[in-house]
C-alpha cells in the first residue's frame, strides 16, 4: 500500500480504493490493516514514507476516522479496531 503510494507521493487515492473493496476477505484484511495503523499511531509510530511529508500519519488518521471505514467496522462488529481508533 505505502509502496504503491510512492509513485505519486499520496496515500489518499489508495486509501479510497480500499473503501471500494467488498467481500469477507476484503473486510478481514482492511480491518486488520486499520487496527494495525490505529495502534501504531496511538503509540506515536508514523508510517515511513520516502517523500517525507510534514505529517505522514495525516492521511491514515483521515481514513481511520472516515465514514466508509466506520460503517464497515460497525457492520462487522469489530470492537477491537473501533477501540484502537478511539484511542489514537
Amino acid at each position: 500500500m505505502c509502496a504503491a503510494a510512492h509513485a505519486n507521493q499520496d496515500l489518499t487515492p489508495w486509501l479510497s480504493y480500499l473503501d471500494t473493496l467488498t467481500g469477507a476477505d476484503a473486510d478481514a484484511g482492511i480491518t486488520r490493516l486499520a487496527c494495525h495503523w490505529a495502534e501504531d499511531i496511538a503509540r506515536g509510530v508514523e508510517p515511513m514514507l520516502w517523500w517525507y511529508p510534514e505529517d505522514p500519519a495525516a492521511p491514515l488518521r483521515d481514513w481511520l476516522y472516515s465514514d466508509p471505514l466506520s460503517e464497515r467496522l460497525s457492520r462487522m462488529e469489530d470492537r477491537d479496531t473501533l477501540i484502537a481508533i478511539a484511542q489514537m
